[in-house]
């Protein structure tokens, strides 16, 4: 019976230490856009992670460049040292107590145009079972654009006033559902159809005439997503 007693003690007390582990690496931001001038020197989109789990933990980062203007350069950056466009995955230690930086940087050459970069992020430590996906997302404009900073919580869509494209980044990879776009009366302009399919890309505005316009999106599990944007002519 002692030993019942034990071994379920034991069982719960991994447990507990297994989902305190899970809940105690925090991570944030988690998702950032910012706009900024093109003519800067680089867009630094820094996010922050913690371990709070009581050892020290190996994390591992992936990177996936969704979207890059050509001519744009990137580099990811985490507690040790800052990596260019050869390397896709690397690991570091996170002591305890410890917090470290991951940062996105994109280097627009004053060149116009728009960066998107996924991180896919987990523990390789035995026991602990972590694992967290963060978009982030560049944008650079004109020398008196105003900087914008903000999390991108479900959908961001760039840029507003936009002409000819409006472009969709999703914070959750591979989200599908189906989207149109209104106008203040209501109108459909634009859709995508009865089918559902990914959210996120490039869609064509340069037929919508100048004025305020709504990106509405349904998502596979039935969530609805209204974003705001502007066209300008």
């Amino acid at each position: 019976m002692k030993k019942l007693l034990y071994l379920c003690f034991g069982t719960l007390l991994f447990t507990v230490q297994n989902l305190k582990a899970q809940v105690n690496l925090v991570m944030e931001p988690d998702s950032v856009y910012l706009a900024l001038p093109a003519t800067e020197n680089d867009i630094s989109l820094p996010s922050h992670i913690t371990n709070n789990t009581g050892d020290t933990v190996v994390i591992r980062w992936t990177r996936v460049v969704e979207q890059e203007t050509p001519g744009w350069e990137h580099a990811f950056c985490d507690k040790n040292t800052c990596y260019f466009g050869t390397v896709a995955s690397k690991t570091f230690d996170l002591w305890i107590g410890e917090t470290g930086i991951l940062k996105p940087v994109f280097y627009p050459h004053g060149i116009l145009g728009t960066g998107v970069m996924r991180l896919y992020y987990q523990s390789e430590t035995p026991g602990v079972v972590w694992n967290k996906t963060a978009v982030y997302v560049a944008v650079g404009g004109e020398l008196l654009d105003a900087v914008e900073a903000v999390l991108v919580k479900d959908v961001a869509v760039f840029p507003s006033p936009a002409k000819d494209i409006l472009n969709v980044v999703s914070a959750e990879a591979g989200l599908q559902g189906q989207w149109h776009i209104t106008d203040v009366a209501g109108k459909t302009w634009v859709s995508s159809g009865a089918d559902n399919s990914v959210i996120g890309g490039q869609i064509s505005i340069a037929a919508l005439p100048a004025g305020l316009y709504f990106l509405n999106i349904t998502t596979k599990e039935g969530k609805a997503i209204v974003k705001r944007f502007v066209v300008q002519r």
